[in-house]
């Protein structure tokens, strides 16, 4: 998969904060945006397109046909111009530089907390947080000076937010809140009393569209050589104590078995009705 996504180191750097002490002249750390293939156009085929397929399928006035297909066609071109449309751009249908920037927002994201260890308490409230880096183009090529200017966003992003989501082992267990991905770096939680106790539980936070908060869709389409760019999750297990232990009580059981009993004679009984009604008609 890594050799399928151009990481487009031509641009963007790391930003430093401003401040008073002299401005350092040490390399910068440059990061990469998670973009496909620059260039994709109709013909073309191939995991990158299913990835982009896949973003776009997430709002169904862009593309309602939501097909994954892998393939390049006149759906998928029809489905870029009208993003492009959206956003001002020159209407192509091709996924050029320009409509990579909007999609696939270039940004750098880390789970700070909880990031592995923590032991946190059912009916608590916590601060999940996050850290967040936006690049700035790198200074000019007679500039000996690297630059010192504040954090910046950049152009507006198809995915201007970020879903907040709990991991138990590897599954989504639910979506803990939704944030800025630009201006927001926490976000307070109260673990349910009715949580899971266990030992397996990651936070994950990942860059996502308006329709899927609307939606509250849990997003999935994220390959993990994107992770760090456009999400992110704990680098080790936490822990929550106090919840539930995951177990369906007796008394529990014994009521739904209850309950399916009696839905087991009503369908006997409807099905006896039509039979009745089949002969009926058959003399």
């Amino acid at each position: 998969m890594v050799s399928l996504l151009a990481l487009s180191l031509a641009t963007p750097v790391l930003a430093q904060q401003a401040t008073s002490s002299p401005p350092t002249t040490s390399t910068q750390p440059m990061i990469g945006c998670a973009y496909p293939l620059p260039g994709l156009r109709v013909g073309q085929q191939g995991d990158d397109v299913k990835a982009l397929q896949e973003i776009l399928g997430s709002d169904e006035t862009i593309y309602p046909q939501k097909l994954n297909t892998g393939y390049f066609g006149s759906l998928t071109e029809n489905a870029l111009k009208k993003l492009q449309h959206k956003y001002n751009l020159p209407e192509t249908g091709v996924l050029d530089e320009g409509t990579a920037n909007i999609i696939f927002p270039c940004v750098q994201l880390r789970v700070v907390s909880p990031n592995g260890g923590e032991q946190w308490q059912a009916g608590q409230t916590y601060q999940v947080t996050w850290t967040f880096v936006s690049p700035l183009p790198l200074p000019s090529a007679t500039s000996s000076q690297s630059t010192s200017s504040p954090l910046i966003a950049p152009s507006p992003s198809y995915f201007p937010r970020l879903s907040v989501d709990l991991i138990k082992g590897s599954k989504l267990v639910s979506r803990i809140g939704t944030a800025s991905i630009y201006n927001e770096s926490s976000l307070s939680w109260t673990i349910s009393q009715s949580a899971q106790s266990g030992s397996d539980y990651k936070v994950r936070i990942s860059s996502i569209s308006p329709v899927m908060i609307q939606t509250e869709a849990v997003p999935q389409i994220y390959p993990p050589v994107w992770r760090g760019r456009v999400f992110d999750e704990s680098d080790n297990p936490f822990t929550i104590t106090g919840g539930t232990s995951g177990t369906v009580p007796l008394e529990q059981l014994q009521k739904i078995s209850s309950q399916l009993e009696n839905l087991a004679q009503q369908l006997n009984s409807i099905i006896k009705q039509l039979r009745d009604i089949i002969e009926g008609i058959a003399h």
